[in-house]
């Protein structure tokens, strides 16, 4: 649960045209891989795999606007706000065969947003600590939510996006200000599986260890933070056991860089694709020597 802020942005709220420049120490080589399991098989969904290599990876949620865009060498995947991330830097990522993901904020609404005022006060709750802007949603209302995530989702799909990566479906056990139950947020989850599924997009579970045994089988990959700083990244192995990838992030607050090459080296933590961030997301990036 990392957010931005506008000016900010995700990790704190983000404006992404993006300039991914960045210090790249490279996690394993790895490609991003097109076949294995994931929801309901669809040849041409991007299906991506865990191994025999693991992907190596990039998220940036921080980038200037208009930046220049510097693909990395080894790095396969990336994972890049949907809203501030411009078509041809997606199509420009993908010549070089790399596959994107598009990151939404599926359960906090963020004021900065250009379809902030579309949300009805009634499904807006309690501030999300720490994270100016960002208030979460009341995930039970789908009949308020659907249309609005469909139309981020719709962003997505046009942009040229292969994923989605959406963010805060496990708000349920936080103080929202809904009475938000774990059977709410399984829902929700499976929700945006099928809505990502219909438009050809591949879907990863963002956190939620807690939810991992109900969504694996509709899921496609998984995206962690600080799985390995707060030893609860065995709680998504089930997706490195279906043959998808976790893309696991650690970040610089909690993590050095000695114990973040204790994790690469930690035998427990084989197959996960891991890269060290800054809290903000910006674009320096550490990956596995």
């Amino acid at each position: 649960m990392v957010r931005t802020v506008r000016g900010r942005r995700r990790a704190a709220p983000l404006v992404l045209t993006l300039a991914l420049v960045a210090v790249s120490v490279g996690c394993a080589d790895g490609a991003g891989g097109t076949g294995g399991a994931g929801g309901a098989g669809d040849p041409d969904r991007w299906s991506p795999e865990a191994g025999p290599t693991v992907p190596s990876w990039q998220i940036v949620l921080a980038a200037e606007p208009g930046a220049e865009l510097a693909e990395l060498d080894g790095v396969d995947v990336y994972d890049l706000d949907g809203a501030d991330t411009a078509p041809d830097r997606v199509a420009a990522l993908a010549a070089t065969g790399a596959h994107t993901i598009c990151y939404v904020n599926a359960g906090a609404w963020e004021d900065w947003r250009d379809d902030a005022d579309e949300f009805p006060t009634e499904v807006i709750g309690a501030a999300y600590p720490g994270w100016d802007g960002e208030r979460f949603l009341d995930i039970r209302r789908l009949e308020v939510l659907a249309p609005l995530m469909e139309a981020r989702l719709d962003g997505c799909a046009a942009a040229g996006f292969d994923a989605v990566d959406p963010d805060n479906i496990d708000s349920y056990d936080t103080a929202t200000g809904f009475d938000l139950t774990r059977a709410d947020a399984v829902a929700y989850a499976l929700w945006w599986a099928s809505a990502a599924h219909e438009r050809g997009l591949a879907v990863g579970q963002k956190n939620a260890p807690d939810l991992t045994e109900d969504l694996v089988g509709e899921f496609d990959f998984a995206v962690t933070e600080d799985c390995a700083a707060d030893g609860w990244c065995a709680d998504v192995s089930g997706y490195l056991d279906a043959g998808r990838p976790v893309f696991a992030i650690e970040y610089t607050d909690r993590t050095d860089t000695d114990a973040f090459h204790g994790y690469c080296s930690d035998p427990a933590l084989a197959g996960f694709s891991l890269v060290l961030k800054n809290r903000d997301l910006d674009e320096w990036r550490a990956g596995c020597p």
